[in-house]
């Protein structure tokens, strides 16, 4: 819906407003609308006959533009919140719960190209905590050996090989894979 913004002194502004709330109207905005629409019925013309103009039943009040406005604004100040607890919550999913589980999951040497899944041994301790080695190296397989959500395995492991020169990353077989060199 198109707009139009009138200028006006602020004695004039309450002046109208005063008129418009005695005669009955809901809005200044829709008092300019029907004095606008009086005053073109009653001059113009069209091959000389009088022509009208109607004022639309369904015209939105400025109260309820108004109101309108502040639901918006409420929802984008609702959408801004979510967006940043979301940003938050996959903050805490790259993130493994035990990075040490995920480390000693990894093998100790770079894995073969026909090596596929991991072994799992034993009970976890505290001296191994993950009980088990990626024996191909996926971060599939680590995050399975240490019970860690694969997309926070993935995230760490691809992280702690740019920063470490022991943890080594490689695409091998068409999947990335990791390993420690001791």
């Amino acid at each position: 819906m198109a707009q139009v913004h009138v200028r006006l002194d602020d004695d004039t502004k309450e002046e109208w407003q005063q008129y418009a709330e005695t005669e009955g109207y809901d809005s200044l905005s829709r008092l300019i609308r029907k004095a606008v629409a009086q005053e073109r019925n009653g001059q113009a013309t069209n091959n000389g006959t009088a022509e009208t103009v109607s004022m639309p039943d369904n015209v939105a009040t400025s109260d309820e533009i108004d109101r309108l406005g502040d639901s918006l604004l409420k929802m984008v100040d609702r959408i801004e919140n979510l967006e940043k607890r979301l940003e938050v919550a996959e903050k805490g999913t790259l993130e493994p719960n035990d990075k040490r589980a995920v480390m000693e999951a990894l093998p100790q040497e770079k894995p073969d190209p026909d090596t596929v899944g991991y072994e799992k041994g034993g009970e976890p301790t505290l001296e191994h905590p993950s009980a088990g080695v990626a024996t191909d190296g996926t971060a599939k397989s680590v995050a399975a050996v240490a019970d860690e959500p694969v997309a926070a395995v993935r995230a760490f492991l691809s992280e702690s090989a740019h920063r470490s020169e022991d943890m080594k990353a490689e695409k091998i077989g068409g999947e990335l894979r990791f390993w420690v060199e001791q």
